[in-house]
């Protein structure tokens, strides 16, 4: 598998192969994301209304379609920051991918799903956890690629002012409040607290250690990125206690305060897609680089497909805006086909997911910004 693809990227094309009977994908151009949803989905109503005329009235397609109906009319589905969506249905999946620019629209069933419309937010669909940090109620979630979930089982101090009264802990540090006698105010003795600091810096130290702890005691830690999200001097305070194991630490600094779960996703989702945006144009620079050496470059699709099958492409760029239908003929090799031809595919979307698939990198650009200006250029590793 591609080293580069998220998990949740690589289990949606494995997904996409295990697929039986009729495969619905509808991609569309969003102008204004969420702000315009009622248009988008009255748009989108006109797209299904003319693929049922032309489609075959079955139980299967009929199934599909109120399924896609149902998407339709969840408003809330339609939320959020993006500029197209793709949805795939079968009988067995249905799924709803918000995607970072305009697709070239499909309205189509075939034997396999179309996926280079959603290849940008299939390579986004990333795994992160998020922490809203403030100093009353902190919130830590974990978005999935597509949908954020509060991580209510983790327990998080309430606020800074929690630690004014007696028995406030300060884990692994040994801090704690100790009531002098008679009727003071609590003191706070501890290891590695600057006892010159004020009560209220005193308290923020100890709040900050018990969100970082609570965070590094998560398995989740070890492993996926984080976001922290809130007011730039509490996110600065806190990055001060803690070190993220995880790797990548994203900051969030003008968002309002405690956003919502779905203003959490959307956050994560425009991370991901930025961080998506940065690998296309390496793995764009990647096959620059190897253009003009003999035997490695390729802009034929029928020697790239070949190679695609074999493992032999390690990075690939596929027009978006181009359909090439292919059979396989008696001698095993691709032949030119119509869509309509028994056993045709569609050649540019398999070369995508067997690269995907196999070890190697792809991405989908218009075709006038591939190398060699033709509908695929890749870079075979022999």
């Amino acid at each position: 598998m591609n080293a580069q693809l998220p998990k949740k990227g690589q289990d949606y094309l494995k997904e996409a192969t295990e697929q039986i009977g009729p495969c619905l994908t509808l991609s569309i151009e969003c102008d204004g994301g969420g702000r315009n949803s009622q248009i988008h989905r009255d748009r989108l109503r006109r797209s299904v209304n003319r693929l049922k005329k032309r489609s075959q009235d079955s139980p299967a397609n009929r199934a599909m379609f109120s399924k896609l109906q149902s998407l339709i009319d969840n408003r809330e589905m339609w939320a959020g920051d993006y500029q197209g969506v793709c949805i795939h249905i079968s009988e067995q999946v249905t799924r709803f991918l918000k995607l970072p620019y305009p697709p070239v629209e499909k309205a189509r069933i075939e034997d396999e799903f179309c996926l280079r419309p959603a290849a940008d937010a299939i390579a986004a669909l990333s795994d992160w956890l998020a922490l809203d940090v403030s100093l009353k109620s902190p919130r830590l979630y974990h978005y999935d690629g597509e949908n954020v979930r509060r991580m209510d089982e983790v327990e998080l101090p309430s606020s800074v002012h929690s630690f004014s009264e007696a028995g406030a802990l300060d884990s692994g540090q040994n801090a704690h409040v100790r009531r002098s006698q008679g009727r003071g105010s609590p003191r706070l003795v501890s290891q590695g607290v600057n006892d010159a600091k004020n009560p209220r810096e005193l308290n923020e130290t100890i709040f900050m250690r018990e969100i970082a702890h609570a965070l590094q005691a998560l398995p989740q830690a070890k492993e996926l990125p984080l976001v922290v999200i809130g007011d730039k001097r509490v996110v600065s305070g806190f990055l001060n206690t803690y070190r993220h194991r995880g790797g990548e630490v994203v900051t969030v600094s003008d968002a309002q305060a405690h956003p919502s779960s779905l203003e959490v996703a959307e956050l994560c989702r425009q991370i991901a897609w930025e961080e998506q945006q940065q690998q296309k144009s390496q793995v764009l620079e990647t096959i620059e680089e190897m253009r003009s050496r003999d035997g490695v470059f390729s802009n034929n699709v029928r020697e790239v497909y070949e190679a695609a099958r074999q493992g032999r492409v390690s990075a690939a760029v596929l027009a978006c805006d181009d359909d090439i239908w292919c059979r396989i003929g008696g001698d095993d090799l691709p032949k030119s086909a119509k869509p309509e031809d028994e056993d045709a595919f569609e050649a540019l979307d398999r070369i995508y997911l067997e690269t995907l698939l196999k070890d190697g990198n792809a991405i989908v650009l218009p075709e006038s910004e591939i190398p060699g200006g033709k509908s695929v250029a890749a870079v075979f590793k022999w």
